[in-house]
C-alpha cells in the first residue's frame, strides 16, 4: 500500500538524518490520517453541481459543466469537477533545523545570520514583531494514500519531500536583502497599499479574500517585505502570516504550483491566488477546522500555542482543484 511506503520512507529518512542538538521539544509527528481535517476537501462539484457544502462557502464557480483537455484521454472531452485537496505543509519554527511536522531537529548547516538561535517574539516599546524559519513540503495525502485515484485528477506528485528549507536562504532573516530580491517591495511601503489590505481583513472575516490584493493577507498583514519577520501582537496568528509570507516566496519561485487556474493542468503562477489555498494548523495542536488566507486570530487562536511545545507550528495547506475528467 503506498500509505505504508510512505511511513517506512518517513521513518528512514528520520533515521538516517544527521541530527543536531535536540532543540525540537515536541516530538510528534503529524499524522496524515487523523490529522487532517477532511471537511476541508468541500464543497465538491460535479458538473456544476454541488455535492456537500460541508462547513464552508460555496465556492464561486462559473456554472461550466463540460470541459476540453486536448491530448487528455480519448477524445479530451468531459466535465468538470472541484474539490480542495491538501497537498502542501509548511512549519514555522523558531529554532534552525527544528522540523515540528517530522518531530525531529535536522543539521541543516546552521541558520541564517543573526538568527543562528532562532526566531523570536521582540518587544519594543509599543512594537512587536516576529521572526520564523520555514520548511515547505511537497506533501500529496490523497497519492500517498492511494485516495480517489481513480478520477484521473491526481497532481502527479507521488513521494513525500522537503523542497525548502529557509535556513540557508539569505533574503528570508535580511529585510533589506528581500527587497532587493523582491523591488516591488519599495511600492508597497505606501499608505495607500497597506490602507487597501483594510478591505481585505473583513473579505476574508467572511472567507472571501481580495485576490487583486495580492500583497494583503487580511487580518496577518502584508506580505512585504518577503522576509520571516512580521508585525505581531497574537503569536500563533503571526505564524499562519509567516506561513502565507513564505507561500507568496514560493509562489514566486515558480514552487506554488495552482490547480485552480487551468483544468487541465498544474499552473506555476508566480502571482498566488489567495481564495485557491486554504490552511490548517496541525502542529503543536491539531486544529478542528481550516481557514482562508487572513481569518482573523481572534476567532481561531485561543489555546493553539500550549506552554512548553516549542513555539514552533506546522501548516497543512489545502489547494483549490478544477479538474477536467474526461469520457
Amino acid at each position: 500500500m503506498p500509505s505504508i511506503k510512505y511511513l517506512f520512507a518517513l521513518v528512514a529518512f528520520i533515521a538516517f538524518s544527521p541530527a543536531s542538538m535536540a532543540v525540537c521539544v515536541d516530538t510528534k509527528m503529524v499524522n496524515p490520517v487523523s490529522d487532517v481535517v477532511w471537511d476541508c476537501m468541500f464543497p465538491i462539484t460535479i458538473a456544476s453541481v454541488p455535492i456537500d457544502m460541508g462547513n464552508h462557502p460555496p465556492d464561486n464557480e462559473k456554472g461550466e459543466f463540460l470541459c476540453s483537455c486536448s491530448g487528455k484521454g480519448y477524445t479530451g472531452q468531459g466535465f468538470l469537477i472541484t474539490y480542495w485537496e491538501p497537498a502542501r505543509m509548511l512549519d514555522t519554527s523558531a529554532d534552525p533545523g527544528c522540523f515540528p511536522a517530522l518531530g525531529r531537529t535536522i543539521d541543516v548547516g546552521g541558520g541564517s545570520d543573526g538568527y543562528k538561535a532562532g526566531g523570536t517574539l521582540e518587544n519594543s516599546g509599543s512594537d512587536s514583531h516576529a521572526f520564523q524559519h520555514y520548511h515547505f513540503y511537497i506533501y500529496p495525502i490523497l497519492e500517498l494514500l492511494n485516495m480517489f485515484l481513480d478520477m484521473g485528477c491526481n497532481s502527479g506528485d507521488s513521494v513525500f519531500d522537503i523542497a525548502v528549507v529557509s535556513e540557508i536562504r539569505p533574503d528570508w532573516s535580511n529585510d533589506f536583502v528581500a527587497a532587493q530580491w523582491y523591488p516591488e517591495t519599495s511600492l508597497i511601503a505606501n499608505v495607500g497599499p497597506v490602507l487597501a489590505c483594510i478591505a481585505d481583513a473583513v473579505a476574508a472575516t467572511i472567507q472571501r479574500p481580495i485576490d487583486a490584493l495580492y500583497w494583503c493577507m487580511g487580518a496577518w498583514g502584508v506580505t512585504y517585505p518577503m522576509s520571516g519577520h512580521i508585525p505581531a501582537m497574537d503569536y500563533v496568528a503571526a505564524n499562519a502570516g509567516i506561513a502565507a509570507k513564505a507561500m507568496t516566496v514560493q509562489a514566486r519561485m515558480f514552487g506554488l504550483n495552482d490547480r485552480a487556474i487551468n483544468y487541465c493542468t498544474a499552473v506555476p503562477s508566480p502571482i498566488w491566488v489567495k481564495s485557491h489555498w486554504r490552511i490548517q494548523q496541525v502542529d503543536p495542536v491539531v486544529a478542528n477546522r481550516c481557514m482562508v488566507i487572513g481569518y482573523p486570530g481572534l476567532l481561531w487562536t485561543s489555546r493553539k500555542n500550549p506552554v512548553g511545545r516549542g513555539d514552533s507550528f506546522s501548516w497543512l495547506l489545502f489547494r483549490k482543484v478544477r479538474c477536467c475528467v474526461v469520457f
